[in-house]
């Protein structure tokens, strides 16, 4: 996909029939407005994800640009994941896409990406 912006977090997709569970980790663009001073190329600043895998499952955990930690857990069968994580990378009817739970703030986090513009949305 190249560098197609898509958020603070990694791209999860969940395909709802089929059970299929892709990642891509890429967040080189998670805060295009991070300071510049020290590094004329930083378009993370204070963002980090960690993605593990486990047998089964794949859990990210990290910070968002606003300091929240933002994860979940899922394994690779979506009734064995636990709600509301269970409902990352899954799409939505508005062509947005479910990238994370903020654990501070109890919100699931939704992203569309339109070029190099981003919509990102927490939901309650």
């Amino acid at each position: 996909t190249g560098h197609q912006p898509h958020g603070q977090s990694p791209a999860v997709v969940r395909h709802p029939r089929t059970g299929l569970l892709t990642a891509s980790c890429d967040t080189s663009f998670s805060n295009m407005q991070a300071p510049k001073h020290w590094n004329c190329a930083n378009n993370r600043g204070d963002v980090v994800c960690v993605v593990s895998i486990a047998g089964p499952t794949l859990t990210m955990t990290g910070k968002d640009k606003f300091g929240d930690m933002v994860c979940f857990s899922l394994d690779n069968d979506v009734s064995q994941s636990s709600l509301p994580d269970a409902l990352v990378g899954m799409q939505l009817a508005d062509e947005s896409w479910i990238k994370g739970i903020s654990k501070t703030k109890g919100t699931v986090i939704t992203s569309l990406g339109k070029g190099f513009k981003i919509r990102a949305l927490a939901i309650h």
